[in-house]
């Protein structure tokens, strides 16, 4: 005797399961975006020289008048950055 419908084991709708695959490919792109931008916060603190169990805070990143001041500090004005970048490679 065949199986009858009620003997088949009942799937999901199909509607259920496209919103379990939409959730976790949601979950798993949230994931991705807060291990992405642990990096960057890491690579930041890496440069500006923060400590590594600092927490990272935004205030903390100098303004862009500020990175200037303190580049003058150490190129010379008559010399271009990417003169001075291509300098320091060739040694």
């Amino acid at each position: 005797m065949p199986p009858t419908k009620s003997d088949l084991p009942e799937s999901p709708p199909i509607e259920s399961t496209a919103t379990l695959t939409l959730l976790k490919a949601y979950a798993e792109a949230l994931r991705r975006r807060r291990e992405r931008q642990a990096d960057i916060d890491q690579l930041i603190c890496d440069v500006l020289g923060l400590p590594a169990d600092q927490p990272f805070d935004p205030a903390t990143v100098p303004s862009a008048e500020e990175i200037r001041a303190e580049m003058a500090r150490y190129i010379p004005f008559e010399e271009k950055l990417s003169d001075w970048i291509t300098s320091i490679r060739e040694e």
